[in-house]
């Protein structure tokens, strides 16, 4: 019994030591995500700073650009900048290797070129699914439609967060909700912006801790 868990000790070890953080910048150059697109493992944590004027992170699926996801969604809310950077960042944790398509849901930004993808297919029959397809695509889309509610994420002090490179608000945005599968990232920690408040857990860290729990327990017995 105690070789089991021993054995499992650099698994739990292993989720604590390779996760990475990635950071995004949000609206810095113009209507852009930079990168638009990356790669990251499960465990690792993506982390989005604001430029102005005001700009959001929202998830779309790829063949329905400029519109949520499903109605948990990923949403940061709008973070309004005036100038510099912004005092607050938005933090998702990846769960899946499963593309993860994002996008500003601001104005008419989306159709203007300001989308991402996480994870981008490079096998398979989803390797047209491109991130220049993706806004391609949207140019043709007439509303840019925000989620209901800010989740799916940690609204942080940039200050505070992890590897970190100001501001809460509303945008000029249709509000709404497309049926499809649920969100594929969590949270680490609460935030509040646009009267919303993001009270989210990361599952993951829950589920190492509690496997380490599991293990130095059984060692005890």
């Amino acid at each position: 019994m105690h070789f089991y868990l021993l054995a499992l000790l650099p698994l739990v070890a292993a989720q604590f030591q390779n996760s990475t953080v990635h950071n995004v910048d949000v609206g810095k150059g113009g209507l852009i995500f930079s990168p638009n697109s990356l790669t990251a493992n499960v465990g690792d944590k993506v982390q989005f700073t604001y430029y102005p004027q005001n700009h959001s992170v929202a998830q779309s699926s790829f063949g329905t650009p400029c519109a949520p996801l499903s109605t948990d969604a990923i949403f940061s809310g709008f973070m309004p900048v005036a100038n510099g950077t912004s005092s607050q960042v938005f933090t998702i944790t990846i769960n899946t290797t499963t593309p993860l398509w994002l996008y500003c849901s601001q104005g008419k930004h989306c159709q203007n070129g300001m989308a991402m993808v996480i994870n981008q297919a490079t096998t398979g029959n989803a390797t047209g699914n491109s991130i220049a397809a993706y806004i391609n695509a949207a140019k043709g889309v007439v509303n840019n439609v925000s989620p209901a509610a800010i989740q799916g994420g940690a609204i942080s002090a940039a200050s505070s967060a992890p590897n970190s490179t100001s501001g809460t608000g509303t945008g000029s945005t249709t509000t709404g909700t497309t049926t499809s599968t649920s969100s594929t990232a969590s949270s680490t920690s609460s935030g509040t912006s646009s009267g919303y408040v993001v009270k989210s857990i990361d599952w993951t860290t829950m589920s190492v801790a509690s496997a380490a729990a599991l293990i130095f327990g059984g060692l005890l017995m």
